[in-house]
């Protein structure tokens, strides 16, 4: 054998076999039900965690199976974060269902006292920046309240964090408004201006997980019970009651159906009294 026919026959030899992983996701109700168990998230089928993009996410991770999924999920924090962010994108903009927000802002006007508010979900803070400019366009003096959002979504809390914002997020608000609340750089990006940030803190939490008592006069929780079943929708309404002082208001979306709560009394569409 001469040495040209050695070169020849090494490929034949040494070349791998590229073996193609072959993907199951069946029985896949099974990660569903432990997002539910853990978040209360029950609408996955229509949320992003898509079949494909189930398996383009899985894939990047070099994962093929249910089974390694679910046991990934269940010992991997930041596996498990990466997930929820996925299921609990959400779109939102300024002043949107603004009718409440007025509701919200004319109560505080009205009164002397300081009020601490909680937005939950936050999104990507567009509500609170929101509560914020309606009530510094009314003359409040914005250092009496003092604003909380709360999210599982760890990216809308780092977008809610650096205040920044597309165009489409402040399509609702003057070119006054714009001017007034915040800077446009170069790429037209909008950002709060720091007056507002400073009145807001963002922290990543799970509604379900909460256990604080009579620590907010305004919770605002905004088309969330959607995604909820009856059993975590109540859950969350008994949640909230709690947080809410003696005379504290709850503000719902439009969408959200809510039980009647014995110690929720309802003072206008969609705005609730804690009464004892």
């Amino acid at each position: 054998m001469g040495l040209f026919d050695i070169f020849k026959s090494k490929p034949a030899e040494q070349e791998e076999k590229k073996v193609e992983m072959q993907s199951d996701f069946s029985n896949f109700e099974q990660v569903t039900e432990y997002l539910y168990y853990r978040s209360g998230i029950t609408d996955l089928s229509k949320r992003r965690l898509s079949l494909n993009e189930l398996r383009s996410f899985s894939q990047r991770e070099k994962i093929y199976t249910t089974a390694d999924f679910l046991a990934k999920l269940k010992v991997d924090n930041e596996f498990y974060q990466e997930v929820l962010n996925i299921i609990t994108v959400n779109e939102t903009f300024f002043f949107r269902e603004i009718t409440e927000l007025e509701w919200l802002v004319s109560l505080i006007q009205s009164s002397t006292g300081d009020y601490k508010i909680l937005s939950l979900p936050c999104s990507s803070g567009e509500e609170v920046y929101s509560i914020l400019i309606l009530l510094d366009e009314q003359g409040v003096d914005i250092s009496r309240v003092e604003l909380f959002g709360y999210d599982l979504n760890s990216v809308m809390l780092e977008r809610a964090t650096k205040a920044l914002y597309s165009e489409r997020s402040v399509h609702k608000l003057s070119e006054v408004q714009k001017e007034n609340y915040f800077f446009k750089n170069s790429n037209g990006i909008y950002e709060v201006i720091p007056r507002l940030k400073k009145r807001v803190q963002f922290e990543q939490h799970n509604i379900f997980e909460l256990d604080g008592k009579n620590d907010f006069e305004i919770i605002l929780s905004r088309n969330m019970f959607i995604y909820f079943d009856e059993v975590k929708r109540n859950a969350a309404v008994d949640i909230i009651v709690n947080l809410l002082k003696e005379g504290g208001h709850f503000i719902k979306g439009h969408a959200d159906n809510i039980y009647k709560h014995p110690s929720l009394k309802n003072v206008c569409y969609g705005v609730y009294k804690k009464e004892e």
